[in-house]
């Protein structure tokens, strides 16, 4: 190999180089702003299954619940939390956080899972996620559940009511 083409190889390699750099730092600066942008470390976040809630050592008490028309996949009380710098990692709701939406006075949350689409139906609970100020419920809840079908028509509104674990053969909810 001659002088020019080794000079040749060392200026492609230098380009190639700059390339890869510059490459590497938008993919991290895109991550930055993607995450960090968006505040997605500093929001009160919920688990999107007992599983997950299990995992982040954040699961307190799985809750039975009683709605003649939706099937429920899970309803249970979670520990609050935010993500760390990575939405794997979980942080603890400080009592001190100061970002407002968080309202770090509630450190607890039910968390109500189910399938949005139900025998050809779209199924609504407008408050499928809800702050609690005690790890424990108290008194059972009543929520709103929306059935639509397809049409855009509101056929039917149900009741979800929601109690602590005891035997649902015995619930009478006065």
């Amino acid at each position: 190999m001659n002088q020019k083409n080794v000079l040749y190889l060392k200026r492609i390699l230098f380009v190639l180089a700059i390339l890869s750099a510059l490459v590497i730092a938008f993919i991290c600066l895109n991550y930055y702003i993607g995450y960090f942008g968006y505040n997605k470390h500093l929001v009160k976040r919920y688990s999107q299954s007992v599983e997950e809630s299990l995992a982040r050592n954040r699961f307190i008490e799985k809750l039975k619940y009683k709605c003649d028309s939706v099937e429920i996949e899970n309803i249970f009380i979670e520990k609050a939390y935010k993500w760390g710098f990575t939405d794997n990692q979980t942080r603890d709701l400080k009592m001190n956080d100061t970002y407002s939406e968080n309202q770090p006075d509630l450190q607890y949350q039910i968390v109500i899972i189910f399938n949005e689409e139900q025998k050809s139906q779209l199924v609504a609970i407008p408050d499928n996620r809800l702050k609690l100020k005690d790890s424990c419920l108290k008194a059972d809840l009543k929520l709103p559940v929306y059935l639509r079908d397809v049409n855009d028509k509101l056929p039917h509104i149900d009741t979800l009511t929601i109690f602590r674990s005891r035997n649902i053969l015995d619930y009478n909810p006065l």
